[in-house]
């Protein structure tokens, strides 16, 4: 309890057994005036587990909209509290109550129930797209309920069941029906993309345990080609009983199966259940507790079929990820110019001011009898030797680990302990066997060096530990405790610690942004930093830096806030004429010094630097700079992190050597697909000597991906005249006999390779692209890629990757893998399409296009600096300055440049949502033109439920039927979201870039100990506030939003 006083108002705030999250309660007393509810800045004494706290701005403002600005107010007090967020909850809208968190199992089978008939409707009214709204979990701290994924990459029921609508031959029951009574029928229809096809349909009916009540087959079915719906006889299945069955639909061709469907639908003996039967709403034959049942039914059954009985397995492994980046080939190089690749062999520290110094303080702290620091590692000297850390109360949930390294035939305790109550203890024995809480957990050897992780949920009293990245203790036992403030380390000599770090994590104010509060407590490595001074000349030591680096090289997350980053690394160059130095980003910005001097100071944008005057021959010194995320820089969204130091990078490098005249940029689309294929290939060419430089330009096209040839298909040769100092534009429309397509499914690339040849015929410099045959349209209102009838399914990569430690420093610039297995989890799906979508900021990232047209994936793609909210607020300089509008068509169009020869990429997306009305034909008619202009082969989407007929620009929109607690009526009343101009043409096609918006709760079994482990999201209730006061004497109740809507005023 605190006071605080304002004028004559007293305001208290009362907490309530925060172990069990319950809610909080404000109680405000105003005798005059207006209510001002405002809370100051100064700091509370911390509680066990805090979960809501003081009223917002927007509750303040709608309640002074409702009664007035000076009325007489007393008695006030407010309230938030899930038991009134449950009442507004996506679930009470569609299903009729909240599920709870012991119900994630009907979660899951609301969201695949959901989530299937949306996208049946969807297809049967011939949508042109469906991408789910998140692929996978991580936003909204973890706790975002919509990805058909968890953060740990276990498959929900949704993933199935949306799996089976995406194949190219699937089977279903006409309609949404979800009971039948005594006089209906079952009416299939096969869905299909692709060639002509005769197949066979088997039907079957499973009743609740598992055994077949009925099979009906359908046999030499002919399916034309296309994208065609084939309805077939309408037939009663020889139910004998009524209760919930399993109908089952399964396509095959000549005994291969193209397609498994579940349905399950609850066969009724009453009449009342003949005709239309939604699952809530006038014609729903269930109650409440009857929806909930039909779920527990559906979930059982559902998870029979797709056999994961347990909601458990992984889509993709880490074995299958490996296989996949063995097939990635590095882009080509150049043969005529030298390039230098400059992307490992780096030096790296990251380093804020004044680290160095504090550095010195902080270790002076480990110091004591028995205890010393060498060679960067706390080593205890004397037998039975102990030193105690405190540290900041968590009184939550955290994680501590730290590496060990024991003494044979010696123990060691580790203890984490609240005041004198020890919580846990890991005991390692003289044989190495690792103990916690009394229970074997692994071993590791003594002498070698090992790692120890624990993850604490003083929530549940409960705890886990990893030995060496492996988890060997899941949800063990603790006594119950309030707070943990000490580690401690104990042990014989020569026990040696190392890299002790701990994170801890506490709910925050806003279940919209963020969840909770992300804070490391301890992070000590035993080392001191070096000092950066003249860091970028040769002169400087720099021995302690860390060795090896690869770029992209990351540094993010709270713990490493004001660090920038700093690089150094020697190239030896050979003669050379000019020499361009290629950055893909320093991002958000950064400098580039090359032998000390500084060559230039640059933004997050791809960039091309003339270091002709820097560089000598032999050898140089490159060092680069990348600023640091300075605070707030990004911002909260709706599904970001507390957490928002998103990583800051630099980028991949390379340098080219060349000769006065050189080519600056190729870029190459195809416009026709027939035999031959015209291909138009873009040349921009410079000469920076003194004189006129006459020649050709010799433009091969080879075989490349998957097989590659060194014979070329096609030589086409150009006249060039560079008249001294300038640039020239060349195009040419190459002939390809016999082209290769690329599409998803055959991803077959070529190299085209550009060579300026003088009058004599020596080569002068090259240039070298991958790139694809293929085209996208929309003939007839319907998407096709090389004229052939195509639908783009997939989900939206929304970044927020695991594990949860690199959540933030991965979120604008991720590992390969991880690129690699979300095509993958794509792939699994029978999906072909990835929507890039990352909340605060995006990063136009050159790798996703070159391991996309590689493994075949289809993107929509969105460049640097798109925002996934309130574009025109957000998008700012690296110095935190907001960015001009010129600026930011300026950006994408650089970022469109730099990756406009992948044929991955189909779309270009240039807004989201959150554009005022006002602003949307303005943006419009400054972004279109310029990206048009640099790409003129690709679908440009200008905003969700925006459109202007002009080329090349298509219809997106959200189509979210039973998003956000809509009833199941919408689904036969606006199956393509009811959007009227928007609705499908035979000119334009349908595109839902976000699609379903459904929940479903992850398997909370599976992630004990973690921060997000049953934490309340937005979608499980949003935030609501009763406010009981007496307005002029009046007693008066308001239920009002977190956006500030009232609901209801008594």
């Amino acid at each position: 309890m605190y006071n605080l006083f304002f004028n004559t108002a007293y305001f208290g705030i009362e907490r309530f057994d925060m172990l069990k999250r319950t809610a909080h309660v404000f109680i405000v007393n105003c005798t005059i005036g207006m209510l001002l509810p405002v809370l100051s800045g100064t700091a509370m004494a911390r509680k066990p587990n805090p979960v809501y706290t003081e009223m917002t701005e927007v509750v303040k403002e709608a309640l002074e909209r409702e009664v007035g600005t000076n009325p007489e107010i007393k008695n006030v007090r407010g309230q938030i509290s899930p038991e009134y967020g449950s009442k507004y909850s996506y679930d009470e809208g569609s299903i009729g109550r909240k599920l709870t968190a012991e119900q994630w199992r009907e979660s899951q089978a609301w969201q695949a129930l959901a989530g299937y008939n949306t996208a049946k409707q969807a297809r049967h009214h011939d949508i042109d797209s469906m991408v789910w709204c998140t692929l996978r979990g991580g936003g909204n701290s973890g706790t975002y309920m919509k990805p058909l994924i968890d953060f740990d990459d276990h498959m929900k029921l949704a993933y199935y069941t949306y799996k089976s609508t995406l194949g190219k031959y699937y089977a279903a029951s006409k309609g949404v029906d979800v009971a039948y009574g005594p006089a209906d029928k079952i009416t299939p229809v096969i869905v299909a993309i692709g060639d002509e096809r005769v197949v066979d349909l088997t039907i079957r009916c499973i009743d609740e345990q598992g055994k077949v009540a009925s099979t009906k087959k359908f046999t030499g079915v002919k399916i034309p080609p296309g994208r065609p719906i084939v309805e077939l006889e309408a037939f009663r299945p020889e139910i004998k009983s009524q209760g919930y069955y399993g109908v089952t639909f399964v396509v095959t061709e000549k005994g291969k199966v193209l397609g498994r469907t579940f349905e399950l639908k609850y066969f009724s003996n009453d009449k009342s259940a003949n005709g239309d039967t939604d699952f809530i709403g006038e014609t729903s034959v269930f109650d409440t507790d009857e929806r909930v049942k039909f779920l527990s039914h559906y979930a059982k059954q559902a998870c029979r079929f797709f056999k994961n009985p347990n909601l458990d397995k992984k889509v993709v492994t880490d074995a299958d990820v490996a296989a996949a980046l063995k097939k990635i080939k590095p882009q080509p190089l150049p043969e005529v110019r030298k390039r230098l690749v400059l992307n490992s062999g780096w030096k790296h520290l990251a380093y804020r001011a004044g680290e160095a110094t504090a550095d010195e303080k902080r270790l002076a702290t480990w110091l004591a009898n028995g205890i010393s620091i060498r060679d960067e590692q706390l080593v205890i000297t004397r037998d039975n030797s102990e030193i105690l850390k405190t540290f900041d109360s968590q009184d939550w949930r955290f994680f501590l680990q730290w590496k060990v390294i024991s003494v044979a035939g010696k123990t060691a305790k580790f203890t984490l302990a609240g005041g004198k109550t020890s919580i846990v203890t890991i005991g390692i024995d003289g044989r190495g066997n690792v103990t916690a809480a009394g229970t074997k957990a692994g071993r590791i050897k003594p002498g070698t060096a090992g790692e120890l992780k624990l993850e604490v949920d003083l929530q549940y009293n409960q705890f886990s530990l990893y030995v060496d990245g492996e988890r060997t203790i899941y949800a063990g036992a603790i006594d119950a405790a309030n707070e943990v403030t000490s580690f401690s380390i104990s042990g014989a000599a020569g026990l040696v610690v190392d890299d002790i770090r701990g994170t801890g994590y506490d709910p925050a104010e806003d279940i919209r942004n963020g969840i909770f509060e992300i804070s490391t407590f301890i992070d000590e490595d035993f080392a001191v930093t070096p000092d950066v001074d003249s860091w970028q000349l040769a002169s400087y030591d720099d021995s302690k830096w860390a060795t090896g680096g690869k770029l992209p090289l990351v540094v993010g997350s709270e713990r490493n806030k004001g660090r920038d980053i700093y690089l150094r690394r020697t190239v030896s160059v050979p003669q050379f004429q000019q020499a361009f130095l290629n950055v893909d980003a320093l991002d958000p910005g950064g400098e580039i010094f090359i032998n000390g001097k500084c060559v230039a100071k640059l933004n997050r944008r791809p960039v091309r630097l003339d270091v002709t005057g820097f560089l000598k021959k032999g050898s140089n010194l490159i060092a680069v700079k990348v600023n640091h995320v300075a605070d707030r820089f990004y911002r909260e969204d709706g599904h970001t992190s507390k957490d928002l130091y998103y990583g800051w990078f630099a980028g991949r490098m390379s340098l080219d050597l060349t000769g006065a005249v050189h080519i600056d940029d190729v870029f190459a689309y195809t416009e026709k697909i027939d035999d031959p294929a015209i291909v138009k290939v873009t040349v921009e060419a410079s000469n920076k000597g003194a004189e006129v430089f006459e020649g050709e330009a010799v433009i091969r096209l080879l075989p490349w991906y998957p097989s590659e040839s060194a014979t070329a298909v096609v030589v086409e040769r150009v006249a060039v005249k560079l008249d001294a100092t300038k640039t020239t534009i060349i195009s040419k429309n190459v002939s390809v006999p016999k082209p290769l397509l690329w599409d998803y499914e055959h991803p077959n690339l070529y190299k085209v390779t550009v060579t300026l040849v003088d009058r004599s015929g020596k080569p002068q410099d090259d240039y070298v692209v991958t790139t694809g045959i293929r085209t996208i349209s929309e003939e007839g209102g319907t998407f096709r890629i090389n004229g052939k009838e195509q639908v783009l399914n997939g989900a939206t990569w929304m970044q927020f990757l695991a594990p949860f430690d690199k959540t933030t420093t991965w979120h604008r610039c991720c590992p390969k893998q991880w690129i690699v297995k979300g095509i993958l989890m794509i792939r699994a799906m029978e999906g072909n399409t990835l929507r890039i979508h990352q909340p605060s900021c995006a990063y136009s990232d050159p790798r996703f296009a070159e391991i996309g047209d590689q493994l075949g994936i289809m993107y929509i793609w969105v460049p640097t600096g798109w925002s996934r909210k309130q574009w025109t607020s957000e998008n700012r300089n690296p110095d935190g300055s907001k960015m001009s509008l010129d600026e930011s068509v300026e950006e994408f169009v650089v970022d469109i440049r730099q990756v406009r020869n992948s044929p991955s990429i189909v779309m270009w997306e240039i807004f989201n949502e959150g554009v005022g009305k006002k602003a949307r034909d303005s943006l419009f008619e400054a972004f279109y033109p310029a990206i048009h202009k640099a790409d003129p082969s690709r679908f440009i989407m200008p905003l969700k439920a925006y459109f202007r007929d002009e080329p090349m620009v298509v219809k997106g929109y959200q189509l979210a039927t039973l998003g956000y607690g809509k009833k199941w009526k919408a689904l036969r009343d606006k199956p393509l979201g009811g959007l009227g101009k928007y609705e499908k043409s035979r000119k334009y096609g349908m595109y839902a870039v976000e699609f379903a918006e459904v929940v479903g709760q992850d398997n909370w079994d599976l992630v004990k100990c973690k921060p997000w482990y049953k934490v309340h999201s937005y979608e499980w209730g949003p935030v609501i506030y009763k406010i009981e006061c007496t307005v002029d004497g009046k007693d008066m109740e308001l239920l009002i939003t977190e956006e500030g809507r009232i609901i209801s005023r008594k």
